[in-house]
């Protein structure tokens, strides 16, 4: 019997830790089983009173069962043959070779089971548990006989039903044990290595088993050791007994011994290579086994050879001799031989896979053995003798049509054992009502075949029927049956989820697909009334289609819907209708949208209400706000169908002081509101009208092309903008503005700082262009704010202002039009009342035209100069007047005098702020009137984002001090104050700059992190955690291992699907981008290698093995070393290198290998193993500075198969195996 530890070596294999194993109990009451063991009987002589000279080798039966197949069979009373798999299962098969039943255990079975005298089976598992199971296949009990190994030694019975078994453990402790037949321990005797041996009883009840650690133990029947036998090396064979007590048993080192009771050498054989094939006994006392030299020996009861016999390959089985001293053994070449007793060819059996089963012969004579399939599974063989005949198989067994269809069914003929009459086919049962059957042609011969046609009418009834077909010829009539299902027609199933929405001009309807019915759906009709029930059909659609718009609809007027599906029959089956649903179509609601505001309690509806009366035509509102929406969101009624509802947004959430968000996270805001604006009007679209910064978050809400995280911008219809700064404000930049509490922690104004000219946010959104599926209107005011000093100085029409958005940055490129109010300021835009007409005007579909009739102008009328920034900013905050000079001598002041060509300067209360080109040199002059102290503000703006600033605060003056700068240079705001305190002609002393540097605007100093994760199976680059700029771009690459695929990808946690690749643009949060790999299951991989060459085939694709080493495959000791990654990540696994121990670690998916250099044994998959159990001298070694593996070890233990061909010397790995 083969045992694991050369399985590990030589076969293909699955991962070493399967689960599950399968056995049976078959109680035989008091009769004695046919084949009750392991080389039948407790002395394993595998000799039994059987008759099998009428066996003429061909085949019975054939039973595909799981995994490989090492056990041998046993056969109790009644026929019923037990034998484990690879899978883990002790079968019960019927000797017609049906399974009665399979019990599983909790991992392969190797062990050959055991049939006692009352019909329980004892079989062992290398999840290490002797089993002790029912014949009705049910547990009677189990024993752990090791906690961390498995039990592959075979039980044998002792005449008092006790049951001894070995372990088989390499990190603990090895027995044999003595079990009484209720399970429970009767004695133990310890070994030094594991028992893959089967012990065998002698005549006085003696124990005898072989052991790893190379002795043959003979044992009393209480445990005692009577003495031990060393041999040459491992014993993985079992012991046979003769009738004279001598005690044979074959080695590792290649000898069967033969010892006198007293365990002293009576004589020993020598093969040609390792023996762990059992010997067997005849009954004239002639040794039989089998060699991996390939040859099966005869051997004298002297110890000389009396005959041997080639087979193809390595024999592991153990033989069977009949009555008539017929000999029966399997061999690594797939053929069971049967074998005369002077050893000459009776006949053989080609399994077409290694034979590593042992045979089992049963009283009519059949031989039982099974063959390996290893990851395809193995076959169970019945041989024997059977007469000439024929079988029948049918394809399919079973059909459904429906009535009024017809079905074929293909009838396959075998021939047995030369059976080669003609054969006429019929129907024998009675048919359905308006089913007929006819067989085409109804007369053949086996091997060849006939087709049957079963067609029903549309009268046969609905059923489930059995047509019995007959097959008769020679005298030989054999039945069989197909099962035919008819079912009735039926309609395609209603769509589903039928919604509809309103936007500007139509009505949308969308659902949800049909089921396909019995015919294939050709398409959705469309259903519209006015009144529920009175719905007609307006319209059909392809079947691909699972939406429609109606155009053709009346303002004010309600509609009722509902759809059907129909198939392709002719004529076509209707589905019931879907769900009714009705909508009122009317004016699309308007948002109206506030802008920066930082007034705690906010009440954006006083300052809206006159625009929300316009367009509603109702001057009451209501908040709207609840438990099912907790926000603010003020409701004006639309008063007819001359009018819409109106909605005012509070996207600020101004209840308390509020922290100041970025534009988009308000836009974030603006989402919600209108989601629920679009839920509760069930619109598709909304127009929005807003005022200053709200315009930018409108805009950000539908130009999201370049910001990452898109929003909705098909939502928006009209975007009606009042005094927003599309192209900045330059107040933004300063200091006293974003900080104007003085606080420290400039992002607290984020949005504030995105409204600078030179801001990221700003850059971005006017370079992506508008949105050209939205409407866009601005309007900017031309109203001029009298200051304190009752004078604010613009020099020309490109700076018309409102008091504090400039002209030219409320123009959108692009945009329909573009109005200037006149006289209206920041505020009054909201309020007028011609404003408030002409938005109406606009959403009602008739935009005022440009003219000078009107108050509002079209800024295309004249050439605008665009701003430019390249510019100084300097504020000043009084009491002090202020003047600055240019090098050429021209000046401008506090006071109304400008000199400079493009300079400005505006005067609110105490602050005055002058902007001036930034390429001429200055020198600034204050001049004081009322004591206190003054604060200067300087910065030079030059479109990087990087501003220099100079910042002089609290600078003590009386009503004398005068103050003079240093000279300022271009493009620089680097210079000192000279202070004369008295006002008589001395500098006093110099005061230098409280802050001196460099400041970012707001958004650029946001820095944010990107998480980049993937788990085992490919990679992400870059990974980890990643730093982006405000504003900033990064992309990501997903690259799957060989043999995975992307499963999916999350961002933020939400799903974006299978993709390559992602790209976070223009950012302005933190975010998380995470790859889950999924193995590809179906995908094999084959790598093809070749001794002394340094490519390799991976799936057809040549590649290095060791690129730029050249490193190729050697034969050292009989095994192939080579360089391991290579072929480890082709298979998408890892190698990991230890060089404190100088180990190498392998994984892929659950499986790990780690081997040490010079290292014999190695862990595998949880267990601690010899890389070659027949060659101690096959380790890991280190040669031309390159780690050399062992090839065939790792693989196998990893999953793949491996095949040598030593004719062309390569080496072919498949993964997975099979």
């Amino acid at each position: 019997m083969k045992k694991f530890i050369i399985v590990v070596l030589t076969i293909l294999m699955l991962f070493s830790l399967f689960k599950g194993t399968l056995r049976e109990n078959v109680v035989e009451g008091d009769s004695q089983p046919i084949w009750a063991m392991f080389h039948y009987n407790p002395q394993h002589t595998g000799r039994c009173p059987y008759d099998t000279s009428a066996n003429n080798g061909n085949l019975k039966w054939v039973l595909k069962i799981g995994g490989s197949n090492n056990s041998s069979p046993a056969i109790a009373s009644d026929g019923t043959i037990y034998v484990g798999s690879g899978d883990g299962c002790l079968y019960a098969i019927s000797p017609d070779g049906i399974i009665k039943w399979k019990y599983q255990t909790g991992n392969r079975i190797d062990s050959s089971p055991a049939i006692a005298s009352d019909g329980t089976i004892y079989v062992g598992s290398r999840d290490g548990y002797l089993y002790a199971i029912k014949r009705d296949g049910s547990l009677m009990w189990k024993f752990q006989a090791c906690s961390y190994g498995m039990v592959n030694s075979s039980p044998v019975i002792a005449s008092d039903g006790t049951i001894y078994v070995g372990t088989d453990t390499i990190l603990g402790d090895n027995y044999l044990y003595a079990i009484y037949p209720n399970g429970t321990v009767k004695w133990k005797f310890k070994v030094s290595n594991i028992i893959d041996s089967s012990p065998a009883i002698g005549i006085d009840g003696s124990i005898y088993f072989g052991s790893n650690d190379r002795f043959l133990y003979a044992l009393n029947p209480d445990g005692a050791l009577k003495w031990k036998f060393e041999t040459g090396w491992a014993i993985w064979s079992t012991p046979a007994i003769s009738s004279d007590s001598t005690i044979y048993i074959s080695s590792g080192d290649g000898y069967l011994y033969a010892l006198n009771p007293d365990g002293t050498l009576k004589w020993k054989f020598e093969t040609g290579f390792a023996i762990e094939s059992s010997p067997a006994i005849a009954s004239d006392g002639t040794i039989y086994v089998g060699s991996r030299d390939d040859y099966f020996y005869a051997i004298n009861p002297d110890g000389t050879l009396k005959w041997r016999f080639l087979t193809g390959n390595d024999i592991y089985s153990s033989p069977a001799i009949d009555s008539k001293g017929i000999i029966y053994v399997g061999s690594s070449d797939g053929y069971l031989y049967a074998i005369n007793s002077n050893g000459m060819l009776r006949w053989k059996y080609n399994t077409g896979n290694s034979i590593d089963s042992s045979p089992a012969i049963a009283s009519d004579g059949t031989i039982y053995v099974g063959s390996n399939g290893g990851g395809l599974g193995s076959y169970f063989y019945a041989i024997g003798y059977f007469s000439y005949d024929f079988s029948i198989s049918i394809t399919p067994p079973s059909q459904t049509l429906t009535q009024g269809s017809s079905a074929t069914y293909k009838v396959i003929l075998t021939s047995l054992n030369g059976f080669n009459n003609a054969v006429s086919l019929s129907i024998s049962s009675t048919l359905p009502s308006g089913v007929t059957a006819t067989f085409s042609p109804n007369q053949v011969t086996p091997t060849n075949s006939s087709i049957l046609t079963i067609s029903t009418s549309t009268s046969t009834p609905a059923n489930s029927y059995t047509i019995i077909i007959m097959v008769s010829g020679a005298g030989i009539t054999h039945t069989s049956q197909v099962i035919l299902n008819v079912t009735s027609i039926s309609p395609p199933s209603p769509p589903q989820n039928l919604s509809a929405s309103f936007s500007n001009s139509s009505i949308s309807l969308n659902w949800t697909a049909s089921q396909q019915g019995t015919y294939s759906i050709m398409g959705y009709a469309i259903y519209k009334g006015t009144a529920p029930g009175g719905e007609y059909k307006i319209a059909t659609v392809s079947s691909n289609t699972t939406s429609y718009v109606d155009t053709n609809v009346t303002l004010g007027t309600s509609y009722y819907y509902y759809v059907k599906a129909f198939d392709s029959r002719n004529p076509s089956n209707y589905s019931p209708p879907s769900n009714e649903v009705s909508i009122t179509f009317k004016r699309i609601p308007v948002l109206l949208v506030h802008g920066f505001q930082i007034t705690v309690p906010f009440h954006p509806e006083v300052g809206w209400k006159g625009m929300a009366t316009t367009l509603s035509g109702n001057e009451l509102g209501v908040n709207l706000r609840d438990s099912s929406y907790p926000h603010n969101l003020w409701y004006f009624k639309t008063k007819d169908s001359g009018h819409r509802d109106v909605y005012i947004s509070d996207y600020s959430d101004n209840d308390n002081l509020p922290t100041m968000l970025s534009i988009s996270d308000y836009a974030k805001n603006l989402k919600r509101e209108i989601d629920y604006i679009k839920n509760k009007e069930a619109c598709s679209k909304v127009d929005i009208v807003a005022h200053s910064m709200g315009g930018l978050v409108a805009r950000r809400y539908v130009e999201s092309a370049d910001f990452g995280s898109g929003y909705y911008e098909s939502d928006v219809n009209n975007l009606v903008m009042l005094g927003t700064p599309n192209k900045g404000v330059p107040l933004a930049i300063l200091k006293s503005v974003l900080d104007p509490f003085g606080l420290l922690n400039l992002s607290l104004f984020q949005c504030v700082s995105e409204m600078a000219p030179i801001s990221t946010f700003l850059t971005i959104i006017n370079s992506n262009g508008i949105n050209k599926d939205v409407n866009y209107y601005t309007f900017a005011g031309d109203g001029i704010i009298n200051c304190k000093t009752n004078l604010c100085r613009l020099r020309n029409s490109d700076n018309q202002m409102d008091g504090l958005i400039w002209t030219y940055s409320v123009r959108l490129d692009g945009a329909r039009n573009n109005y200037i109010v006149k006289y209206a300021d920041h505020s009054g835009l909201l309020t007028d009342g011609n404003v408030q007409n002409a938005v109406n005007s606009i959403l009602m579909g008739n935009p005022p035209a440009p003219s000078d009739n009107v108050i509002y102008t079209n800024v295309n009328a004249y050439t605008e100069k665009h701003y430019q920034i390249q510019l100084k900013l300097f504020q000043v905050i009084c009491p002090v007047n202020v003047t600055i000079k240019d090098q050429s001598g021209r000046m401008i002041n506090s006071q109304g005098v400008n000199q400079i060509p493009d300079a400005s300067v505006q005067v609110v209360g105490d602050k005055k702020l002058f902007c001036l080109p930034s390429n001429l040199s200055y020198t600034i002059e204050l001049d004081a009137y009322s004591q206190g102290a003054f604060t200067l503000e300087a910065l030079d703006l030059n479109n990087s984002g990087i501003i220099p600033a100079t910042v002089f605060e609290n600078v003590p003056i009386n009503n004398n001090t005068k103050v003079i700068s240093s000279t300022i240079q271009p493009n620089s705001v680097d210079f000192v104050l000279n202070v004369d305190s008295d006002g008589d002609g001395t500098i006093d002393y110099k005061r230098t700059p409280d802050l001196s540097g460099e400041v970012l605007t707001g958004s650029s100093l946001k820095t944010f992190t990107v998480t980049a994760s993937a788990n085992e199976g490919g990679s992400i680059s870059p990974a980890g955690t990643v730093t982006a700029n405000y504003g900033e771009s990064k992309s990501f690459i997903i690259t799957p291992k060989t043999g995975y695929n992307v499963k999916d990808v999350l961002i933020d946690g939400s799903s974006v699907g299978a993709i390559t690749s992602y790209t976070f643009n223009s950012i302005n949060a933190n975010h998380a981008i995470s790859v889950i790999f999924e193995r590809t299951s179906s995908k094999k991989t084959t790598i093809i290698l070749q001794i002394g060459n340094q490519n390799m085939s991976v799936n057809g694709t040549s590649q290095e093995i060791d690129p730029g080493r050249g490193t190729k495959p050697i034969i050292k000791n009989s095994r192939t070393l080579l360089p391991i990654r290579a072929i480890i990540e082709a298979l998408g696994g890892s190698v990991e290198w230890n060089d404190t121990d100088k180990s190498v670690t392998i994984r892929l998916e659950k499986s790990i290998i780690k081997l040490q250099i010079g290292n014999a044994m190695a862990y595998a998959n949880g267990s601690v193993v010899p890389i070659d159990s027949t060659n101690p001298k096959v380790v890991p070694e280190i040669i031309n500075s390159r780690t050399m593996i062992p090839l065939r070890f790792v693989a196998e233990n990893l999953g793949a198969s491996v095949n040598w061909n030593g004719v062309t010397q390569t080496i072919t790995i498949t993964y997975p195996e099979g």
